[in-house]
């Protein structure tokens, strides 16, 4: 799994008015957990930086190599939780969890989508029905993303878990039934119009104008009396 370096800086408070004072100077306060930590340490980031890594996070996996700044300490962690302002969208706090290279971690990887489909081609429709896939392995072990062709599906296939290639030191938690992209025939929803019949209008409105007439007639006798 790649990894991708970031630098902090410790932070000693948790109050209200502290953390505020983070965010008006750009900065986004965070913590850090998990293996080989006793007690949890808390961090500030750089906004740009932490908003890059968690544009990051949408196209691959990875691990991240924190370093305290003035401490030299480093961490190798996993970004494990993010909070964002509801109104300006922007980040507001972040958690990592330390990992140790040794031990199994699960981590949801991103599937990169190769090609196009023979079938859309031909006027099939394409549906993903998975973005990511959730695997088990040492840090090390995990890909960043998978990488799954799609140029030659026709019309009627699919690619399930099972159709993956992984590495054995890899466990894929899914089904391996689970479909993963899949190439449909176009449906047509049909509207059906009901026609009223030619002769059966005319008689309609042969109808209406013998009533028409018959009332005429009954108007002017009345008249006349």
């Amino acid at each position: 799994m790649k990894r991708v370096s970031l630098k902090v800086m410790k932070r000693d408070t948790m109050k209200k008015s502290d953390l505020r004072k983070l965010r008006e100077n750009d900065l986004v306060p965070g913590v850090i957990y998990g293996e080989g930590l006793e007690d949890n340490i808390l961090i500030s980031v750089p906004l740009k930086n932490i908003t890059n890594l968690i544009r990051l996070e949408s196209e691959e996996d990875f691990l991240v190599e924190l370093e305290i700044e003035k401490s030299k300490k480093k961490f190798i962690a996993v970004l494990q939780d993010e909070q964002f302002n509801p109104i300006t969208d922007e980040v507001t706090h972040v958690d990592f969890y330390s990992v140790s290279l040794e031990k199994s971690i699960t981590s949801k990887v991103p599937i990169h989508f190769i090609g196009e489909p023979i079938g859309a081609k031909e006027g099939g429709v394409l549906f993903r029905t998975l973005y990511e896939v959730e695997l088990e392995a040492k840090p090390l072990d995990l890909p960043s993303f998978i990488e799954v062709n799609i140029s030659d599906l026709k019309i009627g296939d699919s690619i399930h878990i099972s159709d993956l290639e992984i590495s054995p030191n890899v466990k894929i938690l899914h089904n391996p039934d689970e479909t993963i992209v899949t190439v449909s025939t176009p449906t047509k929803e049909e509207v059906k119009v009901e026609e009223v019949p030619v002769e059966a209008e005319e008689v309609t409105q042969e109808g209406a104008g013998t009533q028409a007439t018959t009332q005429e007639t009954k108007e002017k006798k009345e008249e006349k009396k």
